[in-house]
């Protein structure tokens, strides 16, 4: 049922552009007119690639991100301000919001503190809290830098698929 992905592939560009072996009209498929993909053909497979690719680093990266999110234990206190205590005020935040930074509380600084970079970003109660976002910003960025990655790869690729076959 499923055995033709393997074979699907198994086949380079060269062959798809040049002609798939044993897709030909004559001799069992191996000689006379070939199916053949063209570079648009080429480029939406490299395309669904690319999709395959960050959806599985996204999948991975939402394996350490829910948890964080989690973890949190978070809840909306009565007078508003959400806490990541744990009591049993934690009904109030919806399955769905539970696993987004809105899990995180807010940070509130007191007057005079605001001054210190150093505390605001590594200060001793905030440690709890800072690191989750630290986590879902590093994983963003990992994120955004692989598509870079992938798109420039592939758009070199492209580039010279089309210098190959078509300017020749």
């Amino acid at each position: 049922m499923f055995g033709w992905i393997p074979w699907t592939m198994s086949l380079s560009y060269e062959q798809l552009l040049k002609g798939v072996p044993g897709t030909g009209t004559r001799k069992n498929g191996m000689e006379g007119s070939m199916l053949k993909v063209n570079l648009d053909g080429i480029v939406l497979l490299r395309f669904h690639a690319i999709c395959l690719r960050i959806s599985i680093l996204g999948t991975l990266l939402a394996c350490v991100i829910l948890p964080i999110n989690l973890t949190a234990n978070c809840a909306k206190e009565d007078d508003g301000i959400v806490s990541c205590s744990d009591t049993s005020n934690n009904n109030n935040l919806t399955n769905f919001e539970v696993t987004t930074i809105e899990n995180i509380p807010t940070i509130h600084m007191d007057r005079g503190k605001e001054d210190n970079v150093f505390h605001i970003f590594f200060g001793n109660e905030l440690r709890p809290t800072m690191w989750r976002f630290y986590a879902i910003v590093f994983m963003s960025w990992t994120m955004i830098l692989y598509c870079l990655h992938l798109v420039k790869r592939e758009w070199v690729g492209a580039l010279a698929l089309r210098r190959i076959y078509y300017l020749e």
